[in-house]
């Protein structure tokens, strides 16, 4: 099957969706490529203007016309790109973009072609200010939705949350949408756990935590929580904020490593003990099951599926909640080895061959497949389960 993938944004090497999916996809034997833009939201990640392989499929990179930043691009001759490389199967990385547009058009004149969009926004992520949700997503694209439907096939969200904001937000009909996460890179972890750093004796337990770290991450409260306890903090990513970076550089027990490259990424959490966010969803939470790591997480929608048995949830994020349950794990420390041994059952439900694997099966028919059913019917992945929706 030729599978064509566009993103209007490609960010090289790393563990995004518009990364991975494609990847895996084409390892199962499928003959995929990713359109994407000539456009990025990092300096250091321009593409170029020609094909280039990534892994094993091809990437090929269109001019454009403009952009509206961090949201999407205006291609030039995406339809024309389509009509010549013919694909069976369009998947469109986003719900809010125009290339949209030039896909429903493609689908009109070629209806045997089947059209998949994800979506990846929560009201985490998008829409946080109200005037803005209401007019942007309830209003201008739950328009242009309504006439978008008759041409895509499924729409994909990829937490739970996010199957929601697709249909709350933009009014896209629930039987039209299907849950296919974001997964874990299981490849890329196995070199890192079969070349795992071997430690023994009595040692302080090792945690590990990265990402952006911009005020409303909330990490100022995992520092503070974590004082005077026999814990070592590894703290990797960018920091945004100075008033964070001079209390990790405070702390004793915290070290800081920076800005780290997927490899270096892999490599620092396999050689951690246990993984924690206490805010918002991260690939590098999909990147920790991947590495059979037990994790700490802050429940809501985008992440109340990651947890099955190999690890424990915070449920406000506070001082207070993160110090009891950091006391709690050091007192019962057989917990952090049955997180361990729980997590390859959930790192093989999440496995990217599983989700590419799922993701072909929609072709042949759009019944909700295994990980819909075992999560969307899941309490915790219910719309009525507690703090469901959004974190505060």
């Amino acid at each position: 099957m030729k599978i064509v993938h566009i993103s209007n944004y490609y960010f090289d090497k790393l563990g995004y969706h518009e990364n991975l999916l494609p990847r895996y996809q084409q390892k199962i034997g499928n003959d995929v490529i990713l359109i994407t833009s000539d456009r990025s939201l990092f300096p250091y990640n321009q593409i170029g203007d020609h094909e280039e392989k990534e892994g094993r499929f091809l990437i090929k990179v269109l001019e454009t016309k403009g952009e509206s930043k961090q949201r999407f691009v205006i291609f030039k001759n995406l339809y024309d790109c389509l009509v010549e490389l013919k694909p069976d199967y369009i998947f469109h990385h986003g719900v809010t973009a125009p290339s949209l547009l030039d896909v429903a058009k493609y689908k009109k004149k070629n209806p045997s072609v089947f059209v998949a969009a994800d979506c990846h926004e929560d009201l985490n992520n998008s829409g946080r200010i109200y005037p803005w949700k209401l007019i942007y997503y309830n209003f201008l694209w739950s328009k242009v939705w309504k006439n978008l439907i008759p041409q895509i096939d499924v729409i994909f969200g990829v937490t739970p949350a996010r199957c929601y904001f697709a249909h709350l937000e933009l009014g896209i009909p629930w039987d039209k949408i299907r849950f296919l996460p974001q997964g874990a890179d299981v490849d890329e972890a196995e070199y890192w756990l079969e070349n795992k750093h071997t430690r023994s004796g009595n040692r302080q337990i090792t945690m590990i935590t990265g990402g952006k770290w911009t005020r409303n991450k909330k990490l100022e409260n995992l520092l503070i929580a974590m004082k005077g306890l026999p814990i070592n903090l590894r703290v990797f990513g960018k920091i945004y904020d100075n008033k964070l970076l001079k209390l990790i550089q405070e702390q004793q027990n915290v070290e800081f490593l920076g800005w780290l490259d997927r490899k270096h990424t892999f490599k620092e959490i396999v050689n951690s003990d246990i993984a924690i966010w206490i805010s918002f969803h991260t690939t590098l939470m999909e990147d920790a099951i991947a590495a059979e790591l037990p994790v700490i997480l802050r429940y809501y929608g985008s992440t109340c599926h990651l947890i099955r048995g190999n690890g424990q949830y915070l449920f406000s994020g506070t001082r207070k909640e993160i110090n009891f349950l950091l006391r709690t794990l050091l007192k019962n420390l057989d917990l952090i080895i049955s997180y361990r041994n729980r997590a390859k059952d959930i790192k093989a439900l999440l496995s990217y061959y599983s989700i590419a694997k799922e993701s072909i099966e929609y072709y042949h028919s759009l019944e909700p497949k295994t990980l819909h059913e075992i999560f969307m019917n899941d309490y915790l992945c219910r719309f009525d389960g507690i703090g469901w929706y959004k974190t505060k």
